[in-house]
């Protein structure tokens, strides 16, 4: 029993050896290339609607936050003018009303900061699941084997040859 166990895993091994052997006697054709990624979704239409739906819905949310700073804003200054001319317990309540009012803005400076990228997150990902398929595309088209992005350091030194960041941008924004 111990025998045929040895001799199946010679045969196996040499079946291996075998198919190892043809693989690496096959050429192997490689071309990469690279995108730069904040060009791309600078340049390319599809991002240029996305980003301005978002800069819009950004402006709406972040207006009542200004407002809510600049009435921060005045009432602290029109306290450091009064409180000279305040009793005690006028200080205290205005004190206390201000420091409500700096939670209430800190408060909504959160929630809007979680809305905004809630929404960037949701404006954004159709979009980038887009691009990543019209990459993918251009890719088989053009005989790419692999496409990196150049983002937040991926690659630190590219070749210009390899830089097929303009010619995607061309072929993203030419699809509909």
């Amino acid at each position: 029993m111990k025998v045929v166990s040895i001799i199946s895993l010679i045969v196996s091994l040499v079946a291996l050896g075998l198919v190892l052997q043809k693989k690496a006697a096959e050429p192997v054709s490689f071309k990469p290339g690279f995108v730069r990624s904040g060009d791309l979704l600078e340049k390319a239409v599809i991002t240029a609607e996305a980003t301005q739906k978002l800069t819009g819905e950004k402006d709406e949310m972040t207006k009542n936050l200004k407002e809510l700073e600049e009435q921060m804003a005045t009432g602290h200054e029109a306290f450091l003018k009064e409180q000279g001319s305040l009793s005690a317990d006028e200080k205290k309540k205005r004190v206390g009303e201000l420091a409500k009012l700096e939670s209430d803005l800190n408060r909504y400076s959160v929630e809007i900061r979680e809305k905004i990228a809630a929404r960037e997150q949701e404006i954004m990902a159709p979009v980038l699941q887009i691009l990543n398929a019209r990459i993918a595309q251009y890719a088989k088209e053009n005989g790419y084997t692999i496409i990196w992005g150049v983002m937040d350091g991926n690659i630190l030194y590219g070749d210009n040859a390899v830089d097929v960041t303009d010619e995607i941008i061309s072929y993203v924004n030419s699809q509909k």
